[in-house]
């Protein structure tokens, strides 16, 4: 007898050993024994799952005269011819060259007659969604009522292309892909049944790639133990069947996580010059990938792993060097690779971008631990603030206080910021700077900070006295105000530290912006929502609203500071410090600042007295001897419409 491949020698004979679709043989079953069958079925599924196979079991539970409980004898003749497909009244129709309307006709014209032997005269249509339209209208009417004799099996890969009027006639089973595990213990079965030695991992690689088709499986150990390979091991065997085995995969994301691309590179050459399918190889890719990211998540999931028992111990260790994260983004980037691969002229190209940018991807961090590292910095710069700026943690109003002039009717506005109460009652340092005396008919609009309250001892500094000089830190510094006291009326000459704006300056942090944007992106991002309040004491002054706390804790950082003073450096040509302070939000830039001294030479002036019909009035007054002092006799109404005065914005710090 000539040669019989494993697929067909081992061809299921009864329900029982059709593996992996109980849910249909054990129906047909039950309905053989209860004398309940269909006059037709449909059976719909991948290939290689047993369609054919069941249809022909049914057949033979049907007409066997020995059957017993649905179980055929497959001894008799009646079994024996339709094992062999020449039975008289089991008649095999290939509807994909027999797809027109006349094989149609000739089958209603021969429906009408009674079966040669058996009982039943059953008609296999494979491939049924092949039919044309016109033959499909043909069959129906036959289908729907056909003679007590005839029992239609209609069997298709593709069942949405069946027509739905041809549906509604049938009873349909859906027949399911072969579980890898399944198709694995059969090959095992077969091989010690025949002698054949092959090894699980071998059997293992035949089983995940017959992709749950038996006949398939059963194909390909065919192919290997004609090749003399039933011994080989994985490799071998792989380079065979131009597939690609577990050690290629496992070597290509060992070279991934150790961020070797050439090693990956290299990996990949090994198989396109064996010739491996690059389709195939892209799958199995994303099929190891999904087999990591199942043991990640949890190690329950390692059933789900389709693997041989020492492949799994790879795969757990594999997937402890990886995050969740880190293995979805390759799944992601293999997934495009596998799109591109199938779409393009040099498949080879995308697959090796792919597995660059997989050696390239940094680790990633989970949300959680990200949050969790801003609120501790967020807490350092906080308690940073605390110690080293005490009761400085509320906003200064910034306001505009007309002037006396000597030589003008109009007297100019000065800016006047009356200083925010304090939760500390530290006292601070109030700086006290000399202001230039009035000679021109405009004098310029200078920034002054609150002198000490009316209440302190402290004697008041005059236009004839120099100031003494005081150390405040840089948010201080650009801190103004004109305190005077409502009962007496009595003004106060207030202090004032030189802030200097021009559109000179401005036009060099505009180019400083610039370079940082072509130098450090997250620096740029960071500084460009922030407000350039000018120059003070060798200090350049950015301000930042209430919601960009992250933005000015980026530029206080170390790195970013130092990259930021160097191209402050390049374009002033000397070297400037950098101090940010808070504003309010929703508050436009201040006005520039006019008739600038050398930067951060600390030039101070003094300024001209105010009027004695200026209400300005400060919230607090500090000096490092006494707790700020406040008038008590000023009410809410009063503060407000002397606020009303004045044309500021908040500086918070």
């Amino acid at each position: 007898m000539s040669y019989q491949v494993l697929a067909r020698k081992w061809r299921p004979s009864t329900f029982e050993e059709v593996v992996g679709q109980a849910h249909v043989t054990r129906t047909l079953a039950n309905a053989v024994k209860s004398g309940r069958v269909g006059h037709a079925y449909l059976f719909s599924g991948p290939r290689g799952v047993g369609k054919t196979t069941t249809a022909r079991l049914l057949a033979k539970a049907l007409n066997c005269p020995n059957a017993k409980d649905a179980i055929s004898c497959n001894n008799c003749d009646v079994c024996r011819e339709i094992t062999a497909g020449v039975s008289l009244d089991v008649i095999e129709i290939d509807a994909a060259s027999n797809r027109g309307i006349d094989e149609i006709r000739n089958l209603r014209e021969n429906v009408k007659y009674a079966p040669a032997g058996g009982k039943y005269k059953i008609y296999v249509v494979d491939e049924v969604h092949m039919l044309t339209d016109a033959a499909f209208n043909a069959l129906l009417k036959t289908l729907e009522e056909p003679p007590p004799h005839v029992k239609f099996i209609l069997a298709t890969t593709a069942p949405l292309k069946v027509p739905e009027t041809i549906l509604s006639r049938c009873q349909r089973f859906e027949f399911v892909r072969i579980p890898t595990r399944e198709v694995f213990t059969r090959l095992k079965h077969i091989c010690s049944t025949e002698g054949f030695h092959v090894k699980d991992e071998v059997l293992m690689l035949l089983s995940r790639r017959a992709n749950g088709s038996l006949r398939d499986a059963e194909s390909m150990l065919d192919q290997l133990i004609s090749a003399g390979l039933e011994a080989a091991g994985e490799p071998e065997v792989a380079q065979l069947l131009g597939l690609s085995g577990a050690d290629t995969f496992f070597s290509v994301i060992d070279a991934v996580k150790a961020k070797d691309a050439r090693k990956a590179l290299e990996a990949l050459a090994s198989i396109f010059d064996r010739g491996a399918n690059l389709d195939e190889f892209t799958d199995g890719l994303m099929e190891h990938l999904r087999n990591l990211l199942l043991i990640k998540i949890h190690p329950d999931l390692a059933s789900l792993v389709e693997a041989s028992s020492g492949n799994l111990k790879r795969y757990e260790e594999q997937a402890k060097q990886f995050t969740e994260g880190d293995i979805l983004r390759m799944i992601n980037i293999a997934s495009r690779a596998s799109y591109a691969v199938r779409r393009s002229a040099l498949p080879r190209l995308h697959l090796e971008m792919a597995v660059v940018e997989m050696s390239y991807l940094d680790s990633t961090t989970k949300l959680s631990e990200l949050i969790e590292k801003l609120d501790a910095i967020e807490a350092d710069l906080s308690h940073a603030q605390i110690d080293t700026r005490p009761g400085m943690d509320r906003a200064l109003h910034k306001t505009a206080a007309p002037a006396p002039s000597s030589h003008t009717d109009d007297p100019p506005q000065t800016p006047v910021v009356p200083a925010a109460s304090s939760r500390s009652d530290k006292p601070t340092q109030t700086p006290v700077v000399p202001a230039p005396s009035s000679h021109t008919d405009e004098p310029p609009q200078t920034p002054v900070v609150p002198a000490p309250s009316s209440h302190t001892d402290e004697p008041t500094q005059t236009k004839d006295e120099p100031a003494p000089a005081a150390q405040v830190d840089d948010a201080q510094a650009v801190r103004t105000g004109v305190a005077q006291s409502a009962e007496t009326g009595d003004v106060q000459k207030s202090v004032a530290q030189i802030i200097h704006v021009t559109p000179e300056y401005r036009q060099k942090w505009n180019e400083v912006v610039e370079k940082i944007n072509s130098r450090k992106k997250t620096l740029w991002a960071c500084i460009s929502g922030a407000y350039f309040r000018g120059i003070s004491q060798g200090k350049v002054i950015l301000g930042f609203e209430d919601g960009k706390s992250f933005e000015q804790s980026r530029v206080e950082d170390k790195v970013n500071k130092k990259i930021l003073q160097e191209e402050l450096a390049a374009a002033f040509k000397t070297n400037l410090g950098v101090s940010c302070i808070r504003i309010e939000p929703g508050r436009e830039e201040a006005s520039e600042q006019s008739a600038p001294d050398e930067i951060g030479n600390g030039t101070q002036s003094e300024p001209d007295e105010l009027s004695t019909g200026t209400q300005c009035v400060p919230e607090e007054a500090r000096n490092n001897t006494k707790k700020p002092a406040t008038d008590d006799s000023l009410k809410d109404d009063s503060l407000k419409n002397i606020l009303e005065c004045f044309d500021g914005e908040v500086i918070e710090d």
